[in-house]
Formats: structure tokens, sequence, C-alpha cells
């Protein structure tokens, strides 16, 4: 589990870094999406018993090239008035056929004061979006694994996008 969460790091890192190599010319503000929306959380609590909260969610996401970006955003969960974050790097592909549709997968770290309220550790992710309404509604489905408890969460969110970046790689 060490070296995923090592290679969980640098790839995190390694998208920061490259930054400005990729986008050369093209302002941050323009390679930024933010979003804002409603999700339903499924997942393990400590003890392996499966709960779910529903949450107010507020992301951002960076294109550090085509394919790449740096994601992170927090949430307020209504069942216990607690708030979670999370910080990730991902590797994007758009269905051709389909530019509304797309799928990623990546690693991250999530931050959460209580255990019991969502993961606190590395995870290795995935997910997919799909805008099937007019812009910019979009439907987005993530499943995160614990690289420290091998707790699951599985997290379905429906946003609004504020800011859809218009440059940089997304």
């Amino acid at each position: 589990m060490k070296v995923l969460k090592v290679l969980a790091l640098v790839a995190v890192f390694q998208a920061i870094i490259s930054w400005p190599s990729h986008a050369a010319g093209v302002s941050v503000w323009k390679a930024l999406s933010i979003s804002a929306g409603a999700q339903q959380v499924w997942l393990d609590d400590v003890n392996g018993n499966p709960t779910s909260k529903t949450e107010l969610a507020l992301n951002g996401a960076l294109g550090v090239s085509q394919h790449i970006a740096v994601t992170g955003g927090g949430s307020y969960g209504f069942d216990g008035g607690y708030a979670r974050s999370f910080v990730d790097a991902r590797i994007t592909a758009t269905d051709a056929a389909d530019p509304t549709f797309s799928a990623w997968i990546g690693a991250g770290r999530y931050f959460c004061g209580n255990d019991n309220n969502g993961l606190d550790e590395w995870a290795a992710k995935a997910g997919v979006g799909w805008q099937p309404f007019a812009p910019p509604v979009l439907v987005g489905v993530t499943a995160a694994y614990g690289l420290d408890t091998s707790r699951k969460q599985l997290t379905a969110a429906v946003v609004w996008r504020f800011k859809k970046a218009s440059g940089g790689g997304q």
C-alpha cells in the first residue's frame, strides 16, 4: 500500500508541476472549471457497515493538458453537519462519438474529520460524467477505494457547472 500512496502523491505533484509546460500561454482561469450541486454518498463505515449520506458539494478542475486534470472539492453533509474534502489527479477520456460522456481514472487524498462520514486517506478513484441535459447540468459517478483501510465509497452527483474551462485542456 505504501507504494500506491507514493505513486498517487507523485501523480498529483507531477500534474501540478507540469502545468506550465503543457499549457504555455493559457491562463489558469481559462483552464479552470467550477461546479456546485448535490450528491449522495454510499460508503463503508469504520466497522464495515454500509451507510449513506446526502451532501452539498463544490468542486473545481484544472485542466493541465487535454487528458490530465487536477481536481479538488469540498462537501457539507446534512446528517450531523460534517465537512469533507479531496484533491486528486486524473487521466481523462471523452467519447469521440458522444462528447457529452467522459470517463477518468486517478488517485488522490480524501480529508474528513470523522471516519464514519467519509474516507480520510489516499484512495484510488475512477468515475464517469455525462451531460444528459442542456449545459451546464452534469451527472457524475465516482468510485473510490481507500488504500489504508480498504474501505469503498461510491458518489453519485448532479451538479451545475457555472464556470467551464475555455482552454488549457478541459
